[in-house]
Order: structure tokens, then C-alpha cells, then sequence
């Protein structure tokens, strides 16, 4: 009796099994506890493994002719698969019910559990519970959600916002120099975003936003290797241009005379494109005039002027105020009626 009790214990220590007693009439079956064979651990695979190829298998051996036994995976609460032999030994992979790719849906503890009952001829139907579990981990895939830029003449602050696991940030200026945005490695499912701050004499140019995940992988059919998950680098760039102040030319007249009830077009012209893009303003004797009239219409955006239908009071002086943060250019026409009484 001794002995088969120290047996009992090195089985529950070896095997991480949790033992229920046996009544007294059990005890010489006692020795055909089965032997739950998995190492068990962690094991990280990317988004998008085929699950098919995941091969973890659990087994139980040193079953004997009267004895149901079940093997299961199940993942959390829900079952995936089961097996049951009456005799001899049973490996049971993990599978899922539909194949497919891993999704981050998919990570979570796997549990590999046995159960056994013994007739109740011989043991008033007990059931002895084994089970060993997994942690399977479910690397999600870097994904750029968008960048920003902020730019002034004396500043540039360009952010870009990643979300991912392990995730590192780079950026790339266009004389090759990197901003690093150093990687968290034991973040999961967070957004992050790396900031380039330049002030006084930033470099125009092509900036890169580069992401890519630190996470390692187990790799398919070989637990013990793995390697990078997502080796694929997620690029978007952003171009940061010179300013450039408006210059603006006329195909107009400055000085013009036209009847009473006569139509009239005033038009200017850039020179070059300003940027940041300009705004085009139209005044009349210093106030801005209302295109929502139908006497007044803007064409060209925004760089022609219509007057319909002269009339007494649209004589006078006409200014163009073209401007953006590099500069203002402006050009003032004036027009004269004949025709009044």
C-alpha cells in the first residue's frame, strides 16, 4: 500500500495530474493512471498562420482494456476536439473545427485535459482528471493607421500612428538620417506614434514613416525555432516642400472705362504655385466683395472676377489679395462707368 501510494504521488508531480483517491476497492487498478504526455509553454505565432499547421499534440498512454478514457483540446471555455479509446494509447492533435487563419481571436490558454471512468463493477464509477495547457499567442499584424504633418516656415512636426504589438517606428529624412521611436516589447494591442520635431532649417524633401513588429514567431511544424513574424516593413511618405510666397501677373487692364450695363472680366495669374496653397480674396473699395451675386461671379479658383450688367455703384477700385503663410502679393484695377447721368 505504500508503495502504490508513493507511485501515486510521482505520477500527480510528473504529470500535473489531479488525482481524486480511490475507495479502498480501487487501489489495485490504481497503477493504470494514465500518463498525460505534453511539454506544455508558450508559443507565439503570427496573424494569418494557417491553423492547419499548428502541431501541437498531446497523447496519454498506459490505458487498460476496462477504461473509457477522453482526450480533449479545448480553448478557453469552448471544446475543439476530443478523442476516446478503450484501450491502448491516444494522441490527439489540436485542431480546430474549421480551418482557416489564425485571427487574434485565436490566442487565449489551450487546455489538453483526460478524463477516465472505471465501471462501476470495479470502482463505483470514478472519474480521474489529468490535464496540461498551452498558451498559444496570436501576434497581430503592424498596421499604419495615418500620418500628419504640421509645417510652418521655421517648424516641421511630422507624427505617425501605428497599432500592433511589439511595434517599432522609424523615420527617414531625406539626407538618410533616422528618427527612432524605440520598440516596447511586452506591449500588446497598443496604438503608437513617433514624432519628428524640426525647427529652423529642416530639409525639404521625402520623409518615410516605416513599421515594422519585434514580435518572434514559433515557426510552423517546429515549435523550438522561430523567427521575425512580420518581416515586411509598412512604409507612407509624406513630402514636406519649400514655401513659396504668391506672385501674381495680370492678363488685364489695370485702368478701364466701360459703359453702363456692359459686362466686364477681371483675370490675374500666378506666376509659380505658392505653397501652402493661397487664399484669394476680392475687394471693393476696401470691402470684400459678395460673390453669392449673380452680377458677381468667381471662376478659375478664384483668380477671375465677372461683373454683370454694369451699374453706377461698381465703379471704382478692384483688389486681388492673393496670400499664405509665405507671403501676400496683391493687384488693383480700376474701373471707370460712361454712360451715368
Amino acid at each position: 500500500m505504500a508503495m502504490a501510494s508513493a507511485f501515486q504521488m510521482r505520477v500527480c508531480i510528473a504529470f500535473i495530474i489531479t488525482c481524486t483517491l480511490l475507495p479502498v476497492g480501487a487501489q489495485d487498478d490504481y497503477w493504470l493512471l494514465p500518463s498525460l504526455l505534453h511539454n506544455g509553454g508558450v508559443f507565439t505565432y503570427a496573424e494569418g498562420t494557417a491553423r492547419n499547421s499548428i502541431t501541437e499534440t498531446c497523447y496519454v498512454a498506459m490505458t487498460a482494456p476496462y477504461k473509457m478514457y477522453r482526450l480533449q483540446w479545448s480553448h478557453e471555455t469552448n471544446l475543439l476536439v476530443f478523442g476516446e479509446t478503450h484501450n491502448g494509447s491516444l494522441s490527439l492533435p489540436l485542431t480546430w473545427p474549421s480551418g482557416g487563419a489564425l485571427t487574434p481571436a485565436d490566442r487565449g490558454m489551450y487546455r489538453c485535459a483526460v478524463t477516465y471512468s472505471i465501471p462501476p463493477a470495479y470502482t463505483q464509477n470514478i472519474t480521474i482528471q489529468g490535464w496540461q495547457t498551452v498558451e498559444l499567442h496570436v501576434s497581430e499584424a503592424p498596421r499604419m493607421l495615418h500620418v500628419t504633418k504640421t509645417q510652418t516656415q521655421t517648424s516641421l512636426i511630422l507624427t505617425c500612428y501605428a497599432y500592433g504589438e511589439h511595434v517599432s517606428i522609424t523615420w527617414e529624412s531625406p539626407g538618410g538620417f533616422w528618427f527612432i521611436n524605440p520598440p516596447v516589447p511586452t506591449s500588446r494591442r497598443k496604438t503608437w506614434k513617433a514624432i519628428i520635431h524640426e525647427f529652423f532649417g529642416y530639409t525639404v524633401g521625402t520623409y518615410t514613416c516605416k513599421v515594422y513588429s519585434n514580435a518572434l514567431c514559433n515557426i510552423p511544424g517546429n515549435r523550438h525555432s522561430v523567427q521575425p513574424c512580420f518581416p515586411t516593413l509598412i512604409t507612407r511618405t509624406v513630402t514636406v516642400l519649400a514655401y513659396v510666397p504668391p506672385t501674381v501677373d495680370t492678363f488685364s487692364a489695370f485702368n478701364t472705362t466701360r459703359l453702363l450695363g456692359e459686362n466686364i472680366t477681371l483675370h490675374v495669374t500666378l506666376k509659380h504655385t505658392p505653397y501652402p496653397l493661397a487664399n484669394i480674396e476680392w475687394m471693393h473699395n476696401g470691402s470684400t466683395i459678395n460673390t453669392s451675386s449673380d452680377r458677381m461671379q468667381l471662376s478659375s479658383n478664384g483668380l477671375r472676377l465677372a461683373l454683370i450688367d454694369l451699374l453706377p455703384s461698381d465703379r471704382g477700385v478692384y483688389t486681388v489679395l492673393v496670400k499664405n503663410d509665405a507671403g501676400t502679393d496683391s493687384v488693383a484695377f480700376t474701373i471707370g462707368i460712361r454712360g451715368m447721368c
